[in-house]
């Protein structure tokens, strides 16, 4: 018995165009990650303190230190 599959009428994914498109979201990616590297660079020759508190900032926000400042033992966890 061979059953007929209802026909869907679905777009297909075209490959390249979904491929450009995630070329360039990361190039908008890495052109911010470029500027924020050149204003954490800019920051270190102009205010210490500033740069300082940025680092830390994002040391918090990417889950390597605790609120209080404390290293995490570990950072990455697969379980």
């Amino acid at each position: 018995m061979n059953k007929e599959m209802p026909y869907k009428r679905e777009k297909e994914v075209d490959a390249m165009s979904t491929a450009i498109k995630l070329r360039a979201c990361e190039g908008k990616y890495l052109d911010e990650l470029e500027t924020y590297i050149v204003k954490l660079k800019d920051m270190k020759h102009d205010s210490t303190e500033e740069a300082y508190k940025e680092a830390k900032k994002a040391l918090l926000r990417t889950g390597v230190v605790t609120r209080s400042g404390k290293i995490k033992k570990k950072i990455v966890s697969w379980e």
